[in-house]
Parts: structure tokens; C-alpha cells; sequence
């Protein structure tokens, strides 16, 4: 494909573009339509066969001195390694394959190399190089160029494993995706048995990356025992460093109740890694962004979770500095902006929601909405006679326009509820404690 179609292109039909050049590279005659249907598959076989990633729930809580090991393009590398494409997996032409798929027991081709693998292994291999060449410019404008080539295919790369089982997919097929998750957790599986005979204890993981604790433990050590899986499992994996200390939160309804992909936590070289919360979040006003960014620094400066809890009170008055700012109006519209996606049409909305009530303000301004649409708002007081809910469009903002202080000072408490509910400051000790109640 052209450069210049590419860049404009979506990451699956790149992907497709490049799986039909090596089909033609190889006088393999294209499918015109995909359709090759999933073979039945009984209730049990379904539960044994479609189980996902490796999955290892954390304990809501804090934790101290915990490291993460991460696994470089794990399913990409998989795919590859075990050859898994849609014509190789469970294959007519070696049903007596010494390559099985793991607890599933389905063959692999061993006298085919799958269209999707070699396509993997071309990804792979200029990844590979130009994270190698970032490594030896460091430091020069030619590093910066290599860095935004590899993070470009590795996008492409975390997308080809969901595009394996996609229904259109023309080399693609859902035993094969379904073979790439089992190959996962057999490699998972090992490494959480080799870091435990090592000493190491499983604090969390999910899909490719582990959380491991053990007293005493050095980066040299996590070093090691990534050697040792490496070696063991002949895949890549990085050792990205040491917490101070790190967060696992529980879900918004009932708090402890693990969510796999919602912590926080500072390095030992002060960098946070956050997910989940509101600072990673696309639909949160750059006002609560920057609180909560804020009360972040201010814990950043903690060694261990003890002295965590003990710079709860200069956080608070972060919290506090923000929550006067909404109060007296000292605040630019630009910092409540509130953004969010239409997915769906305004009238197809059984409750008006925030975007759903902007989104009918502009359409009464004579504006084109559409489902995918993003909607900017902010929250304001003046009722609407249609509806309880209260947003005016970023592009009808007046200069008479009344903020719902209420409603902000609700944001800012709850990001900062998702920082110190681990410490055991909950809302209602934080409106408490602080007289932050609604207006």
C-alpha cells in the first residue's frame, strides 16, 4: 500500500494490505469474501476453548516494593513463535501435528507457515530494529524518529490479535484467536510458576504484564528471574522497574471488588504509571486533570505507603485549593470543559444524558449531530425546561453563563476519592473532614 493511503488508513486494513501482499508474494489465491464459519462447538467445549488472557486479581489495597515485569508483544510474538493463522489452526492437512494447542488439544500445521505469522514476523523485525537504533542515538532527533516509527507498529501489532478473530477478517478465524489466548496463559502460567519457585510472589496480572513482590528484592533480582523466563519460555520480557508503592482500587460500586486495569503507583525513579482514573481519562474537564495530577505530586514525594497516609493532609489541601477555584469562579471555562462520544444518534437516548442534552441544543442551532460525534459541555445551572440534566455546548457558550459548582465540586471529590480510598479516606469522610459539601 502507498505510503501516503496508509497514513490515512485504519490499522486493519493496513493490516489486510499487508497479509494480501505476502498471499500474492506467495501465489496464494485471496478469498474474495471470508467464509469459512466458526465450527459448532457444544456448551462445554465453548467454556473450555474461549477463556481469554491470563487473569490474576489483586487485592484492593496498598502495596510497597513491588515490581512489574512485562512481556513485549506477547500475542503478536505467540502468534509467530506457534504459527497460529486462520488456515494453519486445526488444518486438514496434519492432523497428526506434534504442535498442539494447549488444553484445547487442536493441531497446528507443521508444513505451511500461515499467511498471519509471516506478516507478524515483518513487524516484528522492523520493530525490533528500530527500538535497537533508538537505543543508539539516544539523545539525538533521529532517536525521536525511530521511537514514533516503533510506536507505530506497535500499534498495529496490539490490534492484529483482536483482527485474528474478527468475522471479516480474510485470513483470520476465532480457532486461531481462541489458540493465541491459550498459548498466553501456558506462558503466563510458567512464568508465575518459575517467579514462585524463585521466591516471588504474584500480586497482580493481566494479559501480559505481572506484579510480583518478594522482601529484599533488588532490580538486579527482577533482572535475574526475567532472565530465567526468558530462557524457560523463549519470549520477550523486560524488567520496567521497581514501585515505591502502588495502588490497586476496587470497582466505583462496590470497593472491594478488584479491577484488573485501575491503580496507581510511583517508581522508584519518582515516574508515576496510572490507569483507570481520571487523569487517563479522555472525558474529564482539565480542572479535575489538574487537581488530581497535583495531589499525585504531592504523594510522589512518599517512600512507602506509611508515609503515604502521613501527606494525606497536603493533599487535601490541594483538593481544597481547586474546590475554592470552582466556588469563587476563579476558573476559565477551558479548564470545565467536559468532553464526551455520541454512541448514538441524540433521539436514540431512552435517558437525556450530558452529550445527549448538549447534543439537542445544537441541533436546535441548526448543527449536524451524528453518532461518534464528540460533544463538549460544561455543566451549568440554567434549567432546561425538557429535562433535569444541565449542559450547554462549548460552541454556545455565553459570557453570562452560570456554572453548577455543585456538580464540579462532586468531580473533584470523587478524583480525589480514587487517590485516598486506599488510604481509608472515603468520600464521606473527606466531605466530613473537610466541610466540602454540595452546593
Amino acid at each position: 500500500m502507498p505510503l501516503q493511503k496508509a497514513s490515512r488508513a485504519t490499522i486493519g486494513t493496513n493490516m489486510t494490505s499487508l497479509q494480501l501482499y505476502n498471499a500474492v508474494s506467495q501465489n496464494i489465491l485471496i478469498p474474495w469474501n471470508k467464509n469459512e464459519a466458526e465450527e459448532w462447538k457444544g456448551e462445554v467445549g465453548l467454556l473450555e476453548a474461549d477463556r481469554g488472557g491470563f487473569i490474576y486479581e489483586p487485592e484492593t489495597g496498598l502495596y510497597d516494593n513491588i515490581g512489574e515485569l512485562d512481556f513485549s508483544s506477547l500475542y503478536p510474538t505467540l502468534m509467530l513463535k506457534n504459527n497460529l493463522s486462520g488456515e494453519t489452526v486445526k488444518c486438514g492437512c496434519c492432523p497428526e501435528s506434534q504442535i498442539r494447542v494447549p488444553e484445547l488439544g487442536d493441531n497446528i500445521c507443521q508444513r505451511w507457515e500461515g499467511i498471519v505469522p509471516r506478516s507478524l514476523g515483518i513487524l516484528l523485525r522492523k520493530r525490533t530494529e528500530f527500538k535497537r537504533l533508538k537505543k543508539k542515538d539516544e539523545g539525538s532527533p533521529r532517536a525521536e524518529v525511530y521511537e514514533a516509527r516503533q510506536a507505530a507498529l506497535k500499534w498495529i501489532l496490539v490490534c492484529s490479535f483482536g483482527y485474528l478473530g474478527f468475522k471479516n477478517a480474510r485470513f483470520g478465524r476465532i480457532d486461531a484467536h481462541i489458540a493465541t489466548c491459550a498459548f498466553a496463559r501456558q506462558a503466563l502460567g510458567r512464568a508465575r510458576e518459575i517467579a514462585a519457585s524463585n521466591g516471588f510472589s504474584v500480586v497482580h496480572g493481566i494479559v501480559d504484564s505481572m506484579w510480583l513482590h518478594k522482601r529484599g528484592a533488588t532490580a538486579e533480582d527482577y533482572e535475574k528471574l526475567c532472565t530465567i523466563i526468558r530462557e524457560s519460555t523463549g519470549l520477550p520480557v523486560s524488567f520496567e522497574g521497581i514501585y515505591k508503592w502502588i495502588a490497586f482500587l476496587g470497582s466505583r460500586v462496590e470497593s472491594r471488588l478488584p479491577v484488573l486495569n485501575r491503580y496507581f503507583g510511583v517508581r522508584q525513579d519518582s515516574t508515576f504509571r496510572v490507569r483507570g482514573i481520571e487523569l487517563r481519562r479522555h472525558d474529564s474537564p482539565r480542572l479535575v486533570e489538574n487537581c488530581q495530577r497535583e495531589m499525585l505530586n504531592v504523594f510522589a514525594n512518599a517512600g512507602c505507603s506509611l508515609e503515604l497516609r502521613a501527606l494525606i493532609p497536603t493533599a487535601i489541601r490541594v483538593l481544597e485549593k481547586y474546590v475554592l477555584q470552582i466556588i469563587t469562579g476563579n476558573v476559565s471555562l477551558q479548564d470545565v470543559i467536559i468532553r464526551k462520544s455520541m454512541s448514538k444518534a441524540p433521539s436514540e437516548y431512552l435517558s437525556l444524558v450530558a452529550q445527549a442534552v448538549g447534543a439537542l441544543h445544537l441541533i436546535r442551532n441548526g448543527e449536524n449531530v451524528h453518532a461518534g460525534q464528540s460533544i463538549s459541555y460544561v455543566l451549568t445551572r440554567q434549567q432546561n425546561v425538557e429535562c433535569e440534566t444541565r449542559a450547554l455546548p462549548a460552541e454556545l457558550f455565553g459570557d453570562q453563563v452560570k456554572l453548577d459548582t455543585g456538580l464540579y465540586v462532586d468531580l473533584l471529590i470523587s478524583c480525589a476519592r480514587n487517590l485516598c480510598d486506599p488510604l481509608g479516606f472515603d468520600e464521606e469522610l473527606i466531605r466530613a473532614t473537610f466541610g466540602l459539601c454540595l452546593q
